[in-house]
């Protein structure tokens, strides 16, 4: 009789162990890696009067629809897991005889605040007054902050003089990759 019941206890914690360990696994299987490439964002910059300094070009919330990418990959509710960026650049396209001679470097930040605490740097690039229309941010490739819709990003640009336009209209493209986890 005791033998019957220790080897029921055991069999029931057996069961309960591989079928905790499968569902685990089973939700790990079905989580997907994807690469999604963010809208191009058009933006204008108008520099401020410093001969150099850094500056905030731009800054946004770049709202990421979750929901849709959820979606679109077969999985009805779940969660983004470890997004990052991959690509990212900046390119003039305004005024049509621009380049970025102007431009000693750039960064980019994200965070998940407006106030960009515990910001992250997600990439930079050293310009050193080259006089492309595109410049190409050697991104990091580390876990950047998110929230359920996206975050927020700030662009910096360190000026080498006096920028010799009123404004300037740009672009980024950029790309992330992440991991969509169902719940």
């Amino acid at each position: 009789m005791k033998t019957r019941m220790i080897v029921s206890i055991l069999t029931v914690g057996i069961v309960s162990a591989v079928l905790l360990f499968s569902c685990s696994k089973i939700s790990e299987l079905a989580s997907v890696n994807i690469t999604y490439s963010l809208p191009r964002t058009n933006f204008t910059y108008t520099p401020s009067t410093l001969k150099s300094s850094e500056e905030i070009m731009y800054q946004e919330f770049v709202k990421i629809n979750v929901d849709s990418l959820l979606s679109a990959n077969g999985i009805s509710s779940g969660s983004v897991e470890d997004p990052s960026f991959t690509k990212f650049s900046i390119t003039i396209t305004l005024p049509a005889d621009a380049n970025f001679a102007w431009l000693q470097s750039a960064r980019a930040v994200v965070a998940d605040n407006a106030n960009y605490t515990s910001a992250v740097q997600i990439g930079s690039v050293i310009n050193a007054g080259g006089t492309g229309r595109t410049v190409v941010l050697t991104v990091n490739n580390d876990k950047i902050p998110f929230t359920n819709q996206g975050f927020y990003l700030r662009i910096y640009a360190t000026l080498t003089g006096p920028v010799p336009y009123t404004w300037i209209q740009m672009y980024f493209d950029s790309e992330l990759k992440m991991t969509l986890k169902p719940l």
